[in-house]
């Protein structure tokens, strides 16, 4: 259990604060085999699917936000969500999957056609299912990994590409979404919601018998840190004196100190001998601060 934790932590109302930003594409479009140079850019509908059965062909969809204020360290990067508001399909029960892609070459709104689309990854970030006639809301693709790839460079940010899982396939799905020229409600165009942990944790290799020294960043200077463990993977564990909800399961604490003026604390960590080959899941927090979650084995 936490006990110590519970005990030590400040008593001041909880902060809550939750560190997100949610972006609106600066770019989307759909693009139709049926119609290979026709261009929909401008359209405030915007098509995810595939709508053979209906004449409407294999379908393509275009994104692409501005990540140029991401943090370079994607550790600090919590989740990325990519959310499309559903507002109608062609009658058709149950969805299909829908994929995730990186674009790999350029492409503008206003000028991309079937003909002329880019190229993509091939690996599949995350698949979400389109097309449920029996369906209105958002639909969520998780984006985290690929936001931390284009964070730190690993993967140019030329956009995605959407694309369903099986393009020939008999069966055919197409949902009707808002998309960034959508008038009558802005609130429920696409959109790219980000969550940031507020503090970095960072440390040095576990080994059995040794200590490690674990550094929180970018803490509000003043503020107590809290460092956690747990040998049981990750959970969600509420701390609501300090307004935060761990990652860890069943964690304890391991020590705590005070942010210093430049937003630093750091504790020793020392690792018994007979933890080596056991994996250990390490997390940080403050009053309404929250840090990224490591997870390591012992050597």
């Amino acid at each position: 259990m936490l006990r110590p934790l519970l005990l030590l932590a400040l008593l001041a109302p909880a902060a809550a604060a939750q560190n997100s930003v949610t972006l609106q594409p600066t770019a989307d479009t759909h693009l139709q085999d049926i119609n290979p140079g026709s261009n929909f850019g401008a359209s405030q509908t915007i098509w995810f699917g595939r709508g053979s059965f209906f004449g409407l062909g294999n379908v393509r969809t275009l994104v692409r936000f501005d990540l140029s204020g991401l943090p370079a360290d994607p550790r600090i990067i919590r989740r990325a969500t990519f959310s499309a508001w559903q507002h109608s399909t062609e009658a058709a029960a149950g969805g299909l999957d829908c994929e995730l892609h990186a674009a790999t070459a350029a492409w503008t709104e206003a000028g991309a056609t079937w003909n002329n689309q880019p190229s993509y990854d091939a690996r599949v970030w995350d698949v979400a299912y389109v097309g449920d006639s029996f369906y209105t809301g958002w639909i969520d693709w998780d984006a985290t990994e690929l936001v931390r790839e284009h964070a730190t460079g690993a993967l140019a940010n030329l956009g995605w590409l959407f694309r369903m899982s099986f393009e020939t396939a008999g069966a055919s799905r197409l949902g009707y979404f808002h998309s960034r020229e959508y008038a009558a409600d802005p609130s429920k165009r696409l959109k790219l919601t980000i969550e940031l942990f507020d503090i970095l944790l960072t440390h040095g290799p576990l080994v059995s018998g040794q200590a490690t020294v674990l550094n929180a960043s970018s803490v509000t200077p003043g503020r107590q840190v809290f460092f956690a463990r747990s040998g049981s993977g990750l959970g969600s564990y509420s701390v609501p004196q300090l307004g935060v909800t761990l990652d860890l399961n069943n964690p304890s604490l391991i020590g705590s100190a005070q942010a210093n003026g430049q937003g630093q604390a750091s504790v020793a960590f020392a690792i018994p001998p007979a933890a080596a080959g056991r994996s250990v899941w390490l997390q940080a927090c403050a009053n309404g601060e929250l840090s990224n979650w490591t997870a390591q084995v012992v050597q």
